[in-house]
């Protein structure tokens, strides 16, 4: 949608009117605000439908809009226009509304009292302010406005998930008293399994089937309580090849370490963080200074991706760029207001990937699989440590998993992760945001001839947007050729 230079945009004006609030459904082309310029007012529309989730220039912010431009450290400057607003639409993507060229005649001119009227003219239909999950669950459970209103007294400025679910809990537990038996078991029956909303919602989420559930409640009918035992009962199968048994036979359940099983709760909470794509965010980088280095002092240079791992520990560090070393944190009071917090770092601690890449070890009559996983090696305070000391460091922390002696301290209380993926000879990847992270650096294989490069950074879309990252790039590239490749020559010399 992004037009620049190429449309016939305003170069800059007022949002002086917004005809849809925040919460409001919209429908494609729908009227959303009007921006007035020095010459007439423009009507923005909804280029999706879906939920208005955010406003970025309330009229009473006073804020200009001003349209943008972007310069890479090399190549054509991208154009870009700032959102005037954000619409999740039915498919959960948060999409940026911003100027259409248009083909009809100029908009007319219109005073400004007519246009404010419109703004603050309050719906009488109005409805509650609530999440597209939220919305999605109330019609999935036949949940009206009106009950919802009822229940929370009108207290919740923005209703979410957990509002609903909490709604949920108090029918299950009328269900479970024996009060309007008969009203909510009609409401709860949807095919041929009866169960209660709240049941249903935590069997979708935790993958059990309802039909081979045991239901406490009058007449048999599944409780949530009834999915929780389920869930703590329910074994996990894993398929087993026909190499090694029939396929009418029941599969070997292999005990994992301590150690799998952490990594692969924090991947499953990994994959409920919504990240920016990695593949809109990537970069094509010439850094072939970096490589002519490496080729000319191999024996006392042998990581060429460490110099770029520190540019972007000290590019962390900096207080502009702070986000990027943030996480999500939400507090929820007594009344089950959700108030959600940016929770910014001060210090960064950069979590390196180390995989021997060896198999896992299968012993099939003790029922067990063990052996080496992927690895996050943490080098401590990286954005204001020398290159020399974090060389140093780096070489410690790979020979003590080589020899498996490392610490506690040495792979956990990373802030931001680093990957190379070019050790794996491909150029980019898909990489998982693990809780408490807001950003990871990927690089890929490097041309070491041309020293094209690219480099992926994946981002938290929750405090990050995605135009973010493009000044992000610029402040990384400027970090690594102006200062760490400097410092990189320096350090060759001494060890001369």
């Amino acid at each position: 949608m992004s037009g620049g230079g190429q449309y016939n945009v305003p170069k800059d004006g007022d949002v002086v009117a917004w005809l849809k609030r925040e919460g409001d459904h919209v429908d494609k082309d729908e009227e959303l605000c009007e921006l007035e310029t020095d010459k007439a007012v423009e009507t923005i529309i909804a280029p999706v439908s879906g939920i208005l989730v955010d406003i970025a220039y309330p009229v009473e912010r006073k804020k200009p809009w001003i349209r943008g431009e972007m310069v890479l450290p090399f190549g054509d400057p991208i154009f870009y226009d700032p959102p005037f607003c954000w619409i999740e639409t039915d498919e959960a993507v948060i999409a940026p509304v911003v100027p259409e060229p248009r083909c009809d005649a100029a908009p007319v001119r219109r005073k400004r009292a007519s246009v404010l009227t419109t703004t603050y003219s309050e719906p009488k239909d109005a409805k509650p302010r609530m999440t597209m999950e939220a919305l999605r669950l109330m019609q999935e459970e036949k949940i009206s406005h009106e009950e919802l209103f009822n229940f929370f007294q009108g207290k919740i400025p923005l209703f979410t998930e957990y509002h609903i679910k909490r709604l949920l809990e108090k029918r299950d537990a009328d269900i479970q008293s024996q009060h309007d038996v008969a009203v909510m078991s009609d409401l709860a029956q949807k095919g041929s399994v009866r169960a209660v909303p709240l049941a249903r919602t935590i069997a979708r989420e935790k993958g059990v089937d309802l039909a081979h559930v045991q239901g406490t409640g009058p007449d048999g009918l599944i409780l949530a309580s009834d999915i929780g035992k389920k869930v703590d009962t329910q074994e996990v199968r894993i398929d087993r090849p026909m190499a090694i048994a029939q396929e009418s036979e029941e599969p070997i359940l292999l005990s994992m370490p301590r150690l799998w099983r952490t990594i692969a709760a924090n991947m499953e909470a990994g994959m409920r963080i919504p990240t920016v794509d990695d593949r809109i965010d990537s970069r094509r980088f010439n850094i072939k200074r970096l490589t002519e280095l490496y080729g000319n002092s191999r024996q006392s240079f042998k990581k060429v991706w460490l110099p770029l791992m520190v540019a972007y520990a000290r590019v962390l560090g900096n207080e502009r760029f702070a986000v990027f070393n943030s996480y999500w944190h939400e507090e929820i009071d007594n009344e089950g207001k959700i108030t959600p917090y940016v929770a910014v770092r001060k210090y960064v601690h950069m979590g390196i990937a180390y995989d021997r890449g060896e198999l896992p070890i299968i012993d099939l009559v003790n029922k067990t699989i063990k052996g080496e996983r992927l690895r996050i090696l943490t080098v401590r305070n990286a954005h204001v440590r020398s290159l020399k000391d974090i060389t140093s460091e780096i070489d410690r922390l790979f020979e003590a998993a080589a020899q498996k002696q490392f610490s506690l301290q040495d792979t956990s209380g990373y802030t931001a992760i680093f990957n190379n993926l070019g050790v794996l000879r491909i150029h980019s990847g898909r990489s998982i945001l693990t809780k408490g992270i807001a950003s990871m650096l990927n690089l890929g294989l490097v041309d070491m001839e041309s020293g094209e490069a690219v480099i992926q950074c994946v981002v938290d879309h929750r405090p990050i947007d995605g135009a973010k990252t493009a000044p992000f790039f610029i402040a990384l590239y400027k970090e690594l050729m102006q200062r760490v490749l400097p410092e990189l020559e320096t350090l060759l010399l001494e060890k001369k």
